[in-house]
């Protein structure tokens, strides 16, 4: 049986976890996207590029990047 000790505000912001983690009743969860998640980011991307594309000086578009 294993068991996990409850993390204050204090001890999760002390610690390094990766961005896509929340402290929720003193647990940490990671929240990974599901496929309709991803699907429909892919959908948006790709209606917005082309919508960019389609006429001169419509700008630039993109999804979000950690360029670290």
């Amino acid at each position: 049986m294993s068991v996990t000790a409850r993390l204050t505000v204090e001890e999760y912001l002390a610690r390094d976890f990766p961005p896509n983690t929340q402290l929720i009743d003193g647990e940490v969860v990671m929240n990974q996207p599901t496929y309709r998640h991803q699907r429909i980011a892919f959908h948006l991307a790709r209606r917005i590029a082309d919508w960019t594309d389609s006429e001169p000086g419509r700008g630039e578009a993109g999804l979000g990047c950690d360029w670290t």
